[in-house]
């Protein structure tokens, strides 16, 4: 099984490549993969995951917070005990062009000028989910109150800020982006402020 480890003292990020013809969402498969990732990070049995009523991930048996993403093929899992993570992962794909109207906002568009436009707008709305998985709230409009700060075009660093504003409250994030094999694109939270 491929994997794919960022691991340092407080934050964990593990990805698992899988067979999508066999796993399918909310599968027993699928439950079962997540546990082993998470029987990787902890080594630890009585750590597990679960999802509350609204959906979110959470860990029982640990002060971690963790975040899930899955996209065709890849699983990932995100821990932490500083902060609510975020993570995301998108494969590239021409159908985001039809759907940047429903989440850039006019800072978003200035920013996206020095990228390529299909990898720019991945990381705009890849940004987003990260931040509205941290955030773990309903009810936060990805246009107007989610702002991403992409750096110049540079695959050398991979860093960008992103930033929600609500109710005149501001709280900024971190994060890292990679391009992995299959031509996708994942996308985590590093450090965030103050919680609004």
């Amino acid at each position: 099984m491929e994997r794919w480890i960022i691991d340092n003292q407080y934050i964990k990020v593990v990805g698992s490549f899988f067979d999508s013809n066999n796993i399918k969402r909310g599968s027993p498969q699928m439950n079962a993969l997540k546990e082993q990732l998470i029987q990787f990070i902890f080594k630890n049995d009585s750590i597990k995951i679960e999802n509350e009523l609204n959906g979110k991930p959470i860990l029982k048996g640990t002060n971690w917070h963790v975040s899930v993403s899955h996209s065709n093929n890849w699983l990932f899992i995100q821990t932490t005990p500083l902060f609510q993570p975020g993570i995301d992962i998108e494969p590239l794909r021409e159908k985001i062009v039809r759907i940047a109207p429903r989440f850039l906002n006019d800072t978003d568009f200035i920013n996206l000028q020095d990228w390529p436009q299909l990898l720019g707008l991945h990381l705009i709305w890849g940004a987003k989910e990260a931040i509205y998985k941290s955030y773990s709230q309903k009810g936060l409009d990805f246009r107007k109150e989610i702002f991403i700060n992409l750096p110049p075009y540079s695959l050398s660093s991979k860093e960008l800020k992103g930033s929600i504003l609500k109710n005149g409250k501001k709280q900024s994030f971190e994060l890292i982006f990679e391009l992995l094999p299959n031509n996708e694109l994942l996308l985590y939270i590093t450090n965030t402020g103050n919680p609004i």
